[in-house]
């Protein structure tokens, strides 16, 4: 229930919420082993706090480590490729390095899987990154899928 809040107040950019929610959803963890659950709220925690710029770089490194170490251990791709995507973001602050990695390896990975919960978080991202660099042909495109969707 709290991550599942988190991603919606995230959707919102209600990035503030979001961070409280995916906290309160690691501390349901603790108790329970949910490592979907984890590996989403670490997510979730460290990309809310770089879009707004929260939160001590180590706690960020700390939360990227352990979802990394648990996606790894359990063999979950998906997350592997997210975690790596967000220590990009976290260490090199290079939006070009950022979103051409979202673009030409996690996006197409997340459609060849069919993972549509993180699929839909950074079309998402990836269209408003375009509209700001004015790509609009590709904002376009990404657009399109949601819109037909949504109808």
């Amino acid at each position: 229930l709290w991550h599942n809040l988190g991603v919606d107040f995230s959707s919102k950019r209600r990035y503030e919420e979001a961070i409280d929610a995916y906290k309160k959803a690691l501390k349901v963890c603790e108790s329970q082993s949910l490592p979907l659950i984890e590996l989403g709220a670490r997510r979730g925690i460290v990309h809310c706090s770089l879009l707004i710029g929260r939160s001590k770089k180590s706690e960020l490194k700390k939360h990227i480590y352990l979802g990394m170490s648990l996606a790894e251990k359990m063999k979950i791709q998906p997350y592997i490729h997210v975690f790596y995507l967000l220590e990009i973001m976290l260490n090199h602050s290079r939006e070009e390095k950022y979103y051409h990695y979202l673009e030409t390896t996690i996006l197409p990975y997340l459609r060849e899987v069919g993972h549509e919960s993180l699929l839909t978080i950074y079309e998402k991202e990836m269209f408003h990154y375009y509209k700001k660099s004015s790509q609009y042909e590709k904002a376009a495109e990404l657009a399109v899928k949601y819109m037909s969707t949504s109808i």
